[in-house]
């Protein structure tokens, strides 16, 4: 599954971005992580805000 894929599905379950690592793919990998014609570079941190059912 594409990496925009899987960003809109969760998204659509109720994550979303708390953070943006700039430039992790470029500072922590030798070689470039490409998808889709795209390179990564940056990496997005989801959170869900998890509240049991009572």
């Amino acid at each position: 599954m594409p990496s925009a894929t899987r960003s809109r599905f969760y998204q659509r379950h109720g994550f979303r971005v708390f953070q943006v690592d700039r430039d992790f793919f470029l500072r922590n990998y030798d070689e470039a992580i490409v998808e889709d014609g795209i390179q990564h570079r940056d990496m997005l941190r989801l959170a869900l805000d998890y509240r049991p059912a009572h």
